[in-house]
C-alpha cells in the first residue's frame, strides 16, 4: 500500500498496526500505516479515524447572521481596493496551467450565471488562451 502526501507525493508504508485508542473515555479501533523513519516526518491520524473520533466534524452550514447585521458595511459590494495595487511574484516559482474543471451538471447554470454576474461587474474578464500569471 502506499499513502499520498498532501503535496502529492506518495509515501511508501512498511506495513500496518491496528491499536486502540482511547480518547474522551471511548475505545475505538485504529489502523496505523507505518512508514520509513524519517525524523523530519510528523505522525498524522487519517480522516476516517479524525471522525470516529471525534476530532473533527464536517460542517455543512453555519449561522453567520449576527456577523452579517454587526459588520453590514464590509458585507456590501464588491471590495474593490480603493487604490491600485501591485502584486509581487517570487521569480523562483514556475507556473502551472491546470485544466479547468468540470462543473457539475446540477449547478452549471448557477456557475454559469455568477460568472456572467462577475464579469459584468468588472470583477473577472474572460480569457481564452493560457497566461502568464
Amino acid at each position: 500500500m502506499s499513502l499520498t502526501a498532501f503535496g502529492g507525493s506518495k509515501l511508501k508504508t512498511l506495513g500496518q498496526v491496528s491499536l486502540v485508542v482511547n480518547h474522551r473515555r471511548e475505545k475505538r479501533r485504529v489502523t496505523f500505516e507505518i512508514v520509513g523513519n524519517d525524523q523530519s516526518m510528523a505522525n498524522i491520524i487519517g480522516r476516517q479515524s479524525s471522525v470516529m473520533l471525534g476530532l473533527v466534524k464536517r460542517v455543512h452550514m453555519m449561522q453567520c447572521n449576527n456577523i452579517f447585521r454587526r459588520y453590514a458595511d464590509l458585507f456590501t459590494g464588491v471590495g474593490c481596493l480603493r487604490e491600485e495595487y501591485d502584486v509581487t511574484l517570487d521569480a523562483s516559482v514556475t507556473p502551472k496551467i491546470h485544466p479547468p474543471r468540470s462543473v457539475p451538471i446540477a449547478i452549471k447554470k448557477q456557475v454559469m450565471d455568477t460568472l456572467n454576474r462577475m464579469e459584468i461587474n468588472g470583477v473577472t474578464t474572460k480569457v481564452y488562451e493560457p497566461t502568464d500569471w
